[in-house]
């Protein structure tokens, strides 16, 4: 592996402190969503009261794993990341930290990731954070450079973790595992492509074989992101099929997919950057964060007696309809990373 990397200039860097450059280099903001799904995942697979001691060590492994994965993942494209402006002020393109420094921090923290879910949580949920680890690293990130399809790939190993939660509570692989793993799976498509489409140019410099690098019209990318908002539909209310949650859950997903099939099918925006992140950031739709969603599942363990459902979401406001303006950019809003390059898993 390469051990340089173009760097920007040293006039252009921004001051950061060494905790938000380490902060940077372990996508702190994805890896805390990372442990929301897992956590979601841990809660609907609990049976009786939660663990809370295995709950930690299981957040505290995957937390472990998930910063190493960054961290490797941004040696590897540190050369690209350099020629893209989302990412090139990330630690490696503007030397703040030296290649082989990351190498040792990033492994070392994938390896005491995976012992601790090993031997703090259960061997399947190590299993599936190995499996996790490699796909990100050596199927799905190299895919980048070479066909469309790596968002298809990225969209599983950033679907795991919920069902990590899941194994971690359970120690088994079940029908409501992978129904939280096939709602992240379909939700990850349109909100890849839609961040792809925003910095298609970028993508375009650094070699990048994303799809609408190949699709100026932007045609086969919003048919695309639509079908999966399609699929969205039936795949958010297998929870309330399985009856791992109640009705509160169920109308929240089903009105969160709605709104998601409207931003996929309308119009693409303007081919002015600048104006792009503005009006995604102008947007209601915008605060919208997938742990909303989340948020909406947790409650409703209960069924029989409606206990359970303690502080769902009844509604969602998404404001008036005439403010999604830049639809496909909107779905790449949800966790903000895409405008601070950080990007999800998988981008």
């Amino acid at each position: 592996m390469p051990t340089t990397a173009t760097s920007i200039p040293a006039g252009a860097l921004t001051e950061k402190r060494p905790l938000a450059v380490w902060s940077d280099l372990f996508k702190a903001r994805l890896t805390t969503l990372v442990l929301i799904t897992a956590t979601a995942g841990f809660h609907l697979g609990s049976v009786g009261a939660l663990n809370l001691a295995l709950l930690a060590h299981t957040l505290a492994g995957t937390a472990l794993l998930a910063a190493g994965a960054a961290a490797l993942n941004q040696l590897m494209e540190r050369d690209h990341d350099a020629k893209m402006r989302r990412t090139e002020d990330r630690p490696l393109p503007s030397g703040r930290l030296r290649p082989e420094s990351v190498l040792r921090v990033g492994v070392l923290s994938a390896t005491l990731g995976l012992g601790w879910l090993a031997l703090g949580v259960n061997a399947l949920t190590a299993v599936l954070g190995v499996t996790t680890l490699l796909l990100y690293l050596f199927l799905y990130t190299p895919l980048k450079r070479v066909t469309p399809l790596n968002t298809l790939v990225g969209a599983i190993p950033g679907a795991l973790p919920p069902l990590m939660g899941w194994t971690a509570a359970r120690g088994s692989v079940e029908a409501g595992g992978w129904s939280l793993f096939a709602i992240l799976a379909c939700w990850q498509v349109p909100h890849f492509l839609a961040i792809a489409w925003l910095y298609r140019e970028d993508y375009a410099r650094a070699g990048f074989a994303m799809l609408p690098v190949s699709d100026p019209d932007g045609r086969r990318t919003s048919s695309f992101a639509l079908g999966y908002a399609f699929g969205l539909l039936p795949v958010s209310l297998l929870p309330f099929v399985l009856r791992l949650v109640g009705p509160t859950s169920r109308n929240t997903a089903r009105k969160l997919a709605i709104d998601e099939l409207h931003i996929a099918e309308q119009p693409l925006p303007l081919d002015n950057l600048d104006w792009r992140i503005g009006r995604a950031r102008g947007s209601t739709l915008f605060r919208l964060r997938p742990q909303s969603i989340v948020r909406g599942w947790l409650p409703s363990l209960d069924l029989e007696g409606g206990a359970a459902e303690r502080g769902g979401i009844e509604k969602v406001d998404f404001g008036p309809r005439s403010e999604v303006v830049a639809p496909l950019e909107l779905v790449a809003d949800a966790d903000a990373e895409a405008l601070r390059g950080h990007g999800p898993t998988g981008v």
